[in-house]
């Protein structure tokens, strides 16, 4: 994966993760002093069209590696 420090300039620093709003993707970044995140559209993910699109592919290949090697 792409290195993520570059990804952290736009983040907001948070307490506790939440669930994505509808047709959104939140990342979050769990680094030494706290957890960071970032929401964008999943559409906009998904064609292309953000920056966090392909980190969003690469996370989805790994996701994807994790149920084909658990059987789910």
């Amino acid at each position: 994966m792409e290195n993520g420090q570059h990804f952290l300039i736009k983040t907001n620093k948070i307490e506790e993760p939440e669930l994505p709003k509808s047709g959104m993707t939140n990342f979050n970044f769990l680094i030494g002093n706290g957890i960071y995140s970032i929401a964008k559209n999943t559409s906009e993910l998904e064609s292309g069209k953000s920056k966090l699109s392909n980190l969003f592919a690469e996370l989805n290949e790994v996701i994807t590696q994790i149920r084909l090697k658990s059987g789910g």
